[in-house]
Protein backbone atom coordinates (compact mmCIF):
# COMPACT_ATOMS: atom_id res chain seq x y z
CA UNK A 1 0.00 0.00 0.00
CA UNK A 2 1.35 3.56 -0.47
CA UNK A 3 -0.67 6.76 0.26
CA UNK A 4 0.38 10.45 0.22
CA UNK A 5 -3.48 11.03 1.22
CA UNK A 6 -2.35 11.80 5.02
CA UNK A 7 -4.92 13.80 7.20
CA UNK A 8 -2.72 15.93 10.03
CA UNK A 9 -4.57 15.57 13.48
CA UNK A 10 -2.25 17.64 15.06
CA UNK A 11 1.37 18.46 15.35
CA UNK A 12 3.70 19.76 17.78
CA UNK A 13 7.55 20.81 18.26
CA UNK A 14 9.87 20.81 14.95
CA UNK A 15 8.28 21.25 11.66
CA UNK A 16 7.67 18.58 9.93
CA UNK A 17 5.42 17.51 7.25
CA UNK A 18 4.45 13.85 6.84
CA UNK A 19 4.27 13.32 2.86
CA UNK A 20 3.90 10.01 2.20
CA UNK A 21 3.31 6.45 4.41
CA UNK A 22 4.30 2.91 2.10
CA UNK A 23 4.08 -0.29 3.50
CA UNK A 24 5.86 -3.56 1.96
CA UNK A 25 6.21 -6.81 3.70
CA UNK A 26 8.69 -6.20 6.34
CA UNK A 27 8.64 -2.35 6.38
CA UNK A 28 6.45 0.63 7.04
CA UNK A 29 8.16 3.75 4.96
CA UNK A 30 7.09 7.19 6.03
CA UNK A 31 8.85 10.32 4.26
CA UNK A 32 8.77 13.32 6.15
CA UNK A 33 9.95 17.09 4.82
CA UNK A 34 11.72 19.24 6.88
CA UNK A 35 13.18 22.79 6.17
CA UNK A 36 15.01 22.73 10.00
CA UNK A 37 18.86 22.69 9.86
CA UNK A 38 21.80 23.21 12.46
CA UNK A 39 25.52 23.06 11.85
CA UNK A 40 27.00 19.68 11.28
CA UNK A 41 28.93 18.06 13.45
CA UNK A 42 32.26 17.01 11.14
CA UNK A 43 31.94 20.46 8.86
CA UNK A 44 31.42 23.84 8.15
CA UNK A 45 28.12 22.72 6.65
CA UNK A 46 24.35 22.37 7.89
CA UNK A 47 22.76 19.18 8.09
CA UNK A 48 19.12 18.26 8.41
CA UNK A 49 17.97 18.82 12.06
CA UNK A 50 14.82 15.63 12.08
CA UNK A 51 18.05 13.55 10.95
CA UNK A 52 19.47 13.69 14.06
CA UNK A 53 16.46 12.53 16.11
CA UNK A 54 15.03 9.04 16.76
CA UNK A 55 12.10 8.34 15.40
CA UNK A 56 8.84 6.03 17.06
CA UNK A 57 5.82 5.24 15.34
CA UNK A 58 2.74 4.77 18.03
CA UNK A 59 -0.88 2.95 16.31
CA UNK A 60 -4.14 4.11 18.22
CA UNK A 61 -3.79 1.14 20.55
CA UNK A 62 -0.43 2.03 22.01
CA UNK A 63 1.69 -0.19 19.75
CA UNK A 64 4.73 1.29 19.10
CA UNK A 65 7.54 0.59 16.25
CA UNK A 66 11.30 1.98 16.75
CA UNK A 67 12.96 3.29 13.88
CA UNK A 68 14.95 0.55 12.09
CA UNK A 69 16.60 2.52 9.11
CA UNK A 70 16.92 6.65 8.55
CA UNK A 71 18.19 8.45 5.08
CA UNK A 72 17.69 11.72 4.58
CA UNK A 73 19.11 14.43 1.88
CA UNK A 74 20.19 17.46 2.89
CA UNK A 75 21.07 19.80 -0.21
CA UNK A 76 20.28 20.54 -3.73
CA UNK A 77 16.16 19.97 -4.93
CA UNK A 78 15.40 17.14 -2.84
CA UNK A 79 17.15 18.85 0.28
CA UNK A 80 14.67 18.41 3.41
CA UNK A 81 13.44 14.80 2.72
CA UNK A 82 13.55 12.19 5.56
CA UNK A 83 12.95 8.82 4.96
CA UNK A 84 12.21 6.49 7.72
CA UNK A 85 11.60 2.85 7.97
CA UNK A 86 9.77 1.15 10.90
CA UNK A 87 9.59 -3.08 10.95
CA UNK A 88 6.27 -4.50 9.96
CA UNK A 89 3.65 -5.57 12.63
CA UNK A 90 0.85 -7.56 11.56
CA UNK A 91 -0.36 -6.34 15.06
CA UNK A 92 0.14 -2.66 13.94
CA UNK A 93 -3.29 -0.92 13.39
CA UNK A 94 -2.70 1.66 10.63
CA UNK A 95 -6.58 2.61 10.56
CA UNK A 96 -6.17 4.22 13.97
CA UNK A 97 -4.23 7.92 14.19
CA UNK A 98 -0.79 7.46 13.82
CA UNK A 99 1.37 8.95 16.16
CA UNK A 100 5.16 9.74 14.74
CA UNK A 101 7.20 11.12 17.41
CA UNK A 102 10.61 12.34 18.25
CA UNK A 103 12.58 14.02 21.12
CA UNK A 104 11.81 17.14 18.57
CA UNK A 105 8.50 16.93 17.37
CA UNK A 106 5.17 14.89 17.40
CA UNK A 107 2.46 14.65 14.81
CA UNK A 108 -0.40 12.77 14.97
CA UNK A 109 -2.46 11.74 11.38
CA UNK A 110 -4.36 9.40 9.94
CA UNK A 111 -4.79 7.58 6.37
Amino acid sequence: MFTSNLTIVRQSGMDLTVQTLETTETNLLIRLRSEARIPARHRAAITLAAAHDRFTLTDGNGMTLMTAHMNSLSDGPFGGILYLAFPSDDQFDLGTPLTLKSENAEVIFQL
